[in-house]
């Protein structure tokens, strides 16, 4: 049986669980299911319909259709009521069956607002005027679980609802897969899904039908290299903010130099820890073994100190000078905009996602090498209106020059408000940091990760220290009766992951023992759903995504050559790419699609053009990649 995707939607899984793994005498204990305080809960559909009369002075009924079964798996009582803050208004949701409500506990909570209907039909009339200009690329492309699955048709003449064009057209799988997460009257209001423009959106105004909104983006109006993944050697390379360090061009202290980010980062006025203390304590953690979160986590005690300490220790004079932050070996490659990390603001304040830059690692010659280091920065918003203000300025950036004047003084603004000094003052340092991560096999084989956090506390306090990988467990719980345990659990059908907090099974590190690496578990899968909660889990890890799940070569920006002056090349999992899923159940082979920049071109598209009400259908990503 051949299938071209296989996708299921499920509720939120970091709103879940803190699950924790007991091997006692051999023997494999679950404990209870734990509810997290943070949790989220995912609007699965959101309708509004229009008053003919005013109902509290509130020109608007809105409906939010929820799965019940979130709230039971995270061990509590779905609520009557539901407590949100849309488009600048405090928001009361309803399944009590009172006003505005129609039937309690049926997991459609309503209630009365005021809608910018007018907004709206700009909104859906910018989508026809796409459509009338790009064709077919204009079509919103809809991602499950990172996988493309399916492009959603624009409005046609003879019809008022168009309808979602699935990859897996097949009748039986479309049945094995389905979910029955609404019955009765939610299921005659999912069925109706659609993207209504033109006349047929202002009759159903009118007329006061519900009328249904999506956060779907048009990825055709989104440049993704000038407002999401930029590469390009005028801005990387730009004189008068980057430093080339095999030349001697450039600025030493321009804004986007290693030198700058680590300064801001040490933030000595505060801490009284220069950036070159900082960094020297950084890299000494290679050179003995580290024990983080009780794994061991290895030295590659040589070759840091011959190919990069030694090196830059002679540069900078000899080992008893600070380290000539000037002399950095290394070069940026690529400013990324991640605003697709965000959480869901409708519940209050909290992530917008992150701001990454991206460094490879050169030897004296300057030659690259296969050694890559980010620098990720949270981005730390108390509304959704203020993270919509946020993406609108990176989607600005598609409308100017890449590279020019202009274009690299607005990416600029940019990255300095979460680069510099004190953009956190409630993080350690004040740095708006999340973690510095790395990918690399330069050191020792085979390829590793690491993640490293400022600590807020202890004998390193103000310093990186090793942390435990996100989402990761250690490599050798893999094809162990652990994760068999793991998957087959199920959760209440939620997919599972190790949960995000300190738990003992994340690994120190997460190693890549080859490109075809992929999480597996004796005997699964034997089924679709199976498959579906091992690929999940899998594609989530730093190493399954960094390798067999994607189809990808250990990296997803390439370090290529410093003296090329071209942008870094980028794996098939950015940029399109088919992928077998190297574990399917018997008989079965599942193509799954990829094409994440794609992906996130429609995010950031349909966060900025869509009301914080529709956006409350937008399930977070919840992926550290």
């Amino acid at each position: 049986m051949y299938i071209r995707s296989l996708i299921t939607r499920s509720p939120p899984v970091s709103t879940l669980v803190s699950i924790f793994f007991l091997i006692t005498g051999g023997t494999l204990v679950l404990p209870q299911v734990q509810a997290e305080q943070s949790f989220k809960p995912e609007a699965h559909e959101v309708f509004v319909q229009a008053l003919a009369d005013k109902a509290q002075q509130k020109n608007a009924l809105v409906s939010v259709v929820y799965d019940l079964k979130q709230w039971e798996v995270n061990g509590q009582k779905p609520p009557r009521h539901q407590k949100l803050l849309i488009d600048k208004q405090a928001v009361t949701l309803r399944d009590d069956g009172y006003d505005g409500d129609k039937k309690s506990g049926d997991g459609i909570f309503s209630a009365f607002i005021e809608f910018d209907f007018d907004a709206l039909v700009l909104r859906h009339r910018r989508i026809q005027e796409l459509e009338n200009k790009l064709g077919k690329e204009a079509m919103p492309s809809r991602f499950e679980n990172r996988q493309l699955v399916g492009r959603v048709e624009i409005m046609s003449s003879n019809s008022l609802f168009p309808v979602i064009t699935p990859f897996f057209p097949e009748e039986e799988l479309q049945n094995e897969l389905s979910r029955e997460i609404f019955s009765g009257e939610q299921l005659a209001l999912a069925t109706n899904m659609s993207i209504m423009t033109g006349d047929k959106l202002s009759a159903a105004i009118e007329l006061g039908k519900p009328i249904p909104l999506f956060p779907f983006g048009i990825a055709a109006a989104i440049d993704d290299e000038k407002s999401l993944l930029i590469r390009h050697p005028a801005v990387v390379q730009d004189p008068s903010r980057t430093f080339n360090v095999c030349t001697g061009m450039g600025n030493p202290d321009g804004v986007w130099t290693f030198k700058h980010l680590v300064t801001e980062m040490a933030n000595t006025a505060q801490t009284g820890v220069t950036p070159e203390e900082f960094v020297r304590m950084w890299l000494s953690q290679w050179e003995t073994s580290q024990i983080v979160n009780n794994w061991t986590v290895e030295g590659r005690t040589a070759d840091i100190r011959t190919k990069i300490i030694d090196p830059w220790e002679a540069a900078s004079g000899g080992p008893e000078n600070p380290l000539d932050l000037d002399k950095a070996p290394v070069q940026l490659m690529a400013i990324v905009n991640r605003v697709d990390l965000r959480e869901n603001l409708a519940y209050g304040g909290g992530s917008a996602g992150e701001g990454r830059f991206v460094f490879r690692v050169m030897d004296q010659g300057c030659h690259a090498w296969p050694f890559t280091i980010i620098f990720e920065y949270g981005i730390e918003k108390k509304s959704c209106s203020a993270v919509k203000s946020w993406g609108q300025s990176w989607a600005d950036l598609s409308g100017m020059a890449l590279g020019s004047v202009a274009y690299n003084a607005a990416l600029e603004d940019i990255t300095e408000s979460f680069v510099q000094a004190n953009a956190a003052p409630a993080k350690p340092n004040g740095s708006a940091l999340n973690q510095l991560r790395t990918n690399e096999n330069f050191l020792n084989n085979p390829w590793e990760l690491r993640e490293f956090v400022i600590a807020g506390a202890g004998w390193n306090q103000h310093f990186l220290k090793p942390n435990a990988v996100a989402l990761t467990p250690d490599t050798s719980l893999n094809n162990t009766p652990i994760l068999n345990s793991y998957f087959a659990s199920g959760i209440g059908g939620v997919p599972l992951r190790f949960p995000t907090i300190a738990d003992p099974f994340r690994g120190g590190a997460s190693t890549v023992p080859s490109s075809g690496f992929f999480w597996k578990a004796p005997g699964i899968p034997s089924t679709l759903a199976e498959a579906e909660t091992r690929q999940k889990f899998s594609l989530e890890t730093c190493n399954g995504c960094h390798a067999g799940e994607t189809g990808t070569s250990f990296t997803h920006i390439k370090p290529g050559h410093p003296h090329e002056d071209l942008p870094a090349n980028l794996s098939g999992f950015m940029t399109g790419i088919d992928v077998t899923d190297p574990a399917p159940p018997p008989g079965i082979t599942i193509i799954r699609h990829f094409n994440d920049l794609e992906r996130r071109s429609s995010d950031l598209d349909g966060l900025v053009n869509s009301s914080c009400l529709a956006l409350l259908a937008k399930p977070a990503l919840e992926a550290p990649h």
